[in-house]
């Protein structure tokens, strides 16, 4: 006889999420995680042909993702996953950790796809993300929009690369390795 344990990872959504997908978000945090270590492990040289840290970040920026910065968004993975394994509702607390969430979701996609499932994060999204401004820096056609008045006027906060890691206004701190003195100019 088998028993089956309920999962308590990212207890604190499940009234928005099934079993099923909190586990697939458990997955898709060390899948991450995992595919990091695996890109630092085979870099050689200063810029790395990054495999799957260039899946999961905006293309744009591709040639600054350096071994220090994989570094620094391994840590900020690390956070997040560690936050969603807490009983209360993460608070993330800069782009990078947005960026890191995106990742576990799209793995924690794949995963249950895999498994026939379909996911469904929607209503997850509406309740970690404080708002979708991250998203933005996917789209190739308004690429350098975070450089200009736009940001101030609409009040986005830390989307320049070298702000990444750096901490929302009255959020909590960020891990101590993804400290803006390890950020490279911008």
């Amino acid at each position: 006889m088998t028993m089956k344990t309920m999962t308590t990872y990212a207890a604190a959504y499940a009234h928005v999420l099934p079993e099923d997908h909190r586990e697939a978000l458990r997955a898709g945090a060390e899948m991450v995680v995992d595919h990091i270590f695996e890109d630092l492990q085979s870099a050689d040289g200063a810029r790395p042909e990054w495999i799957w840290l260039s899946a999961f970040l905006p293309d744009a920026y591709l040639h600054r993702y350096d071994v220090m910065f994989a570094q620094r968004f391994l840590v900020s993975a690390v956070s997040v996953g560690l936050k969603l394994a807490q009983s209360k509702p993460a608070i993330l607390c800069s782009v990078a950790e947005e960026l890191a969430l995106n990742a576990i979701i799209d793995q924690a996609e794949v995963w249950l796809e895999l498994d026939g499932k379909r996911a469904d994060f929607d209503e997850f999204r509406s309740r970690v993300y404080e708002d979708w401004d991250f998203e933005l820096l996917f789209d190739p056609e308004i690429d350098g929009f975070q450089y200009s008045g736009v940001v101030a006027e609409f009040a986005m906060a830390n989307l320049a690369f070298k702000d990444w890691f750096k901490p929302f206004d009255n959020a909590p701190p960020v891990h101590p390795y993804t400290d803006e003195s390890k950020q490279e100019a911008d």
